[in-house]
């Protein structure tokens, strides 16, 4: 259905000239799945997106090769005749739902105008068939979520309606960069059951992106590995993971984590944070202007739980479960409605802002979206700069190496300080989110799906640098997340969450060798 024939991509910056991809070939039959995997940064996602016309040119430019499609070549195609094709022959999730989805409409609004543009459908008929979409994808209560804005859903959520978005015209070709990356592994398992299913009934044709090599192991009938732009190996998954020829592909397939963390800590070790009977309740408005319906959503409810020092705890649960929410709630991003936060004796919810302002060195927090949490308009080294020169004692003089010394630590080069947020990958970016959060050598870190974009060999890094501060530093570490492999080699106990609600809490390998609670045994179940 696509052949892809010796593409380059080269990008022209201020820097000098980049190439991105080097004679890249592959093609994608009928009712296929192509798996691409490889680290941040290697040219995945710059050579699918180029597919469809969706890298801005300039400053990137296709020096040679072609896009074969239907007898026609994509690379030739106007911009007029690309519009009628993508969304509706060829459809893409995005990597970071948060900038692919449009902050001011409702997400339904969204989903309505890809079939208005690319299928006869009416108005009504566009609607009813959106919301079959976000009921197929795991949204509850379609038809109420069916008028929220992105900003009104988890990072999960917002990716499967994204999901929802390009499965809804039903196209010939899904590009798929990293669909389930932000997902829990139920609705992942629920994710890559849909698009098997769709790709049995219409003979869809993928094109998988990821860097999560179980994922890849279970779905794809053709692996290609890209290192730096090039295809460094290609097979059957069977073939590529039993029998790994490059060094490379060894490399990414030793990263994975598995197994338990080797050494717990001590259990008796003095609580750094207690939360007591904490709920978080948000309050929204719907309906009419004239007669509006007021309803609350309870997204943590009377949560009992404690960090202690030196500790790094787990924190699991599906999407929309409550675990994010629970973290804003610790640094007071988002406001609870009862209970206690206490940190050095203080109760936290009892403190002023300035006051507040005072502890927020000590409590640092590492977003789930970096694109977000990143200012679009400061370089990496002004992002770095601000908070150290806030809240520490460090110099100007002493500020490059420092900063240096940062981007360092979590595997970011010297050079990496002079770019803006926009200019790296999904996975670049998060690195410098968990440099700007170390940046104040902080006692606890809330670490909200802190390696969620990054591909295993990063991941492994920033999983080491993670253990090395927690056993050199001390640092209490809250790790949020859904990748429960991850959890079980990172964390000394885990707190399993459903509904707003802790179901478990008990020492990690207790709660994945003898889970309790019928819902820990189905988040183990669905592990791929």
């Amino acid at each position: 259905m696509l052949n892809v024939i010796n593409l380059s991509i080269s990008f022209y910056t201020r820097n000098g000239v980049t190439q991105a991809v080097k004679d890249l070939s592959f093609s994608v039959k009928k009712g296929e799945t192509l798996a691409i995997v490889g680290e941040s940064g290697s040219g995945k996602s710059v050579s699918c997106q180029t597919i469809v016309g969706l890298v801005p040119s300039p400053p990137a430019k296709v020096e040679s090769g072609a896009v074969e499609w239907q007898n026609s070549d994509l690379l030739q195609q106007n911009e007029a005749q690309l519009r009628r094709i993508r969304g509706k022959k060829i459809s893409m999730i995005f990597q970071d739902p948060m900038t692919s989805l449009n902050p001011n409409m409702r997400i339904g609004t969204q989903i309505v105008e890809a079939l208005l543009e690319h299928s006869d459908a009416g108005p009504a008929q566009a609607k009813q068939r959106a919301i079959e979409a976000l009921k197929e994808v795991g949204i509850e209560n379609a038809e109420q979520r069916f008028k929220a804005f992105p900003h009104q859903f988890s990072g999960g959520m917002r990716q499967r309606v994204m999901i929802a978005m390009a499965l809804v015209t039903q196209p010939d070709i899904v590009i798929a960069d990293e669909p389930t990356t932000a997902l829990d592994v139920t609705i992942q398992a629920q994710i890559l059951e849909l698009l098997a299913g769709l790709q049995k009934k219409h003979q869809l044709a993928i094109i998988f992106i990821s860097h999560d090599l179980a994922v890849v192991r279970n779905i794809a009938d053709h692996v290609i590995v890209m290192k730096s732009g090039t295809v460094v190996e290609s097979g059957s998954p069977q073939q590529l993971f039993e029998q790994p020829k490059h060094p490379y592909t060894k490399k990414l397939i030793d990263a994975i984590p598995s197994g338990a963390k080797p050494q717990s800590r001590d259990s008796h070790a003095e609580n750094l944070i207690e939360i007591k009977n904490l709920s978080t309740h948000f309050h929204t408005r719907h309906g009419a202007f004239w007669k509006p319906v007021k309803s609350v959503t309870v997204a943590a409810d009377n949560i009992n739980i404690s960090l202690k020092k030196g500790e790094i705890l787990g924190l699991v649960g599906e999407s929309g479960s409550g675990k994010s929410t629970l973290g804003r709630s610790i640094v007071r991003l988002v406001k609870p409605s009862k209970g206690e936060i206490r940190f050095a004796g203080k109760n936290l919810l009892q403190l002023s802002p300035r006051q507040m302002q005072a502890i927020r060195p000590h409590i640092q927090m590492v977003f789930q979206d970096p694109y977000a949490s990143l200012n679009p308009r400061m370089t990496v080294y002004d992002a770095l700069a601000e908070p150290v020169c806030l809240h520490t004692s460090i110099g100007k003089a002493e500020l490059p190496g420092y900063i240096a010394k940062l981007l360092d630590d979590v595997g970011m080069p010297e050079a990496a300080q002079n770019k803006y947020p926009h200019e790296f990958s999904g996975g670049q970016r998060q690195r410098i989110a968990i440099a700007r959060a170390l940046a104040c050598s902080p006692q606890v870190i809330i670490a909200d799906e802190p390696v969620s974009a990054l591909d295993v060999t990063i991941q492994e890094q920033i999983l080491a640098l993670l253990l090395k501060l927690n056993a050199q530093r001390g640092i209490s570490i809250l790790f949020i997340s859904h990748d429960l492999s991850v959890v079980r080699y990172l964390c000394d106990r885990v707190a399993v969450m459903e509904k707003g609600r802790i179901v478990e809490i008990n020492a990690c390998e207790q709660v994945f060798r003898q889970p309790a609670h019928a819902y820990t045994k189905s988040l183990l179940a669905a592990i791929p």
